[in-house]
Order: structure tokens, then C-alpha cells, then sequence
């Protein structure tokens, strides 16, 4: 049973296996806003929160239930150049396509299962006056915590480093991805105890 007790009170994860010694801070010009369904926040597979643990520029914006009030700015700041990453957008996530951009980069992820990713999108008026982008499919490399739909999705923190990875630099790519093995071995290893 996943209570309070058995997690640590940081990341949120089983104590025995707690990624807190992981766990760096970047300051980034791009700001991350996190739409995170208010059922997925206390998942223990949920890889998103890891981001907002790392950045200091970000936000997470709770939807779903009474949690999810909350202003405009928070979800896309005038001050930032928001953008949408899905898997169904039309356009890829390059250096190219961030060009034409005078503002930093609010990259805007949603945060739950399949399912709910799509009616957040779809609810979230906001969403659509804003570009859509989804990540180029050669960068789709490793495993994932959940079983995807189609080929080209990803778990939150994996998609949330490959767009940061185009926007920002390899270095936070690479520690995202890192954090996502490790948390993924460490699963598998308290399973594999738990099952002996």
C-alpha cells in the first residue's frame, strides 16, 4: 500500500528507493508549465513532478476537479512565447521552428494518462490559439514507465527532456533521460524483492 509512510517526503517516491541524491537544479531561460491532472500528482510513476523538482523556472497548473483554478498568466505568461508539446501536433520541435521566436520559450506540458492528456488539451481553450509541436520520432529512444498508445509517445519527464534537450541544451537532456533510468532500475529492483 502506497501510503505517506513508505514515501519520502521530497520526491515523493518509495523511501527505499528515493532519487533525492539524483536530483540537481538548472536555472533555464525556458520556462516549464506543468498541466497536471489532479489525479496523476500522487502517482508514484509519475515522472513529471521530477521536472518541476529540477527547474526552478517552472509552474505547475492543476487541472481536473475543484484544484484546478487558477489565471491565465500562470498557464501562458505574456512575457514568455508559449508553446504546446503533443504528440498529435502537426509540426516537429527543431531548432528551425524556434526561430521566429522573440520571447523565451514557455513550453507547456500536459501531465496524465493517455486519456486525460487529451481532454486537457481539448478542454483548455487556451491551448489552442498557441503553436502546437510534437518531437521529432528518431529521438524516441528508450523504455517507458507506462504502455503507450502509439510509437511516438513518451512518459512526461522523457518528452519533457527531449523538448529542452532542442530549446536548451544536451546537458539537461541527458540528466532527465539519466534520472529516468535510475528511476526505472530502482522500480524494477524493489519489485523483483518484493516478489521473492
Amino acid at each position: 500500500m502506497n501510503t505517506d509512510q513508505n514515501l519520502c517526503p521530497d520526491c515523493r517516491i518509495f523511501k527505499e528507493i528515493c532519487l533525492c541524491d539524483h536530483i540537481r537544479k538548472f536555472a533555464l531561460k525556458t520556462r516549464l508549465t506543468l498541466l497536471i491532472h489532479v489525479k496523476e500528482i500522487k502517482r508514484i510513476t509519475n515522472t513529471g513532478r521530477f521536472a518541476l523538482y529540477s527547474l526552478e523556472n517552472s509552474k505547475a497548473v492543476l487541472k481536473g476537479g475543484l484544484e484546478s483554478v487558477y489565471q491565465t498568466h500562470e498557464l501562458v505568461p505574456d512575457e514568455y512565447q508559449s508553446i504546446l508539446l503533443t504528440p498529435h501536433a502537426p509540426s516537429v520541435l527543431n531548432k528551425f521552428s524556434l526561430q521566429s521566436f522573440s520571447k523565451p520559450v514557455n513550453l507547456i506540458v500536459p501531465d496524465g494518462t493517455w486519456q486525460q492528456v487529451r481532454r486537457l488539451i481539448s478542454s483548455e481553450k487556451k491551448l489552442h490559439a498557441i503553436p502546437h509541436f510534437k518531437l521529432p520520432s528518431e529521438n524516441n529512444v528508450f523504455s517507458t514507465l507506462r504502455k503507450a498508445p502509439q510509437e511516438n509517445f513518451l512518459p512526461t519527464l522523457g518528452a519533457i527532456a527531449q523538448a529542452l534537450g532542442i530549446i536548451e541544451n544536451h546537458e539537461i537532456q541527458e540528466y532527465f533521460e539519466n534520472l529516468i533510468e535510475i528511476m526505472i532500475q530502482r522500480l524494477k529492483k524493489r519489485l523483483y524483492r518484493k516478489s521473492d
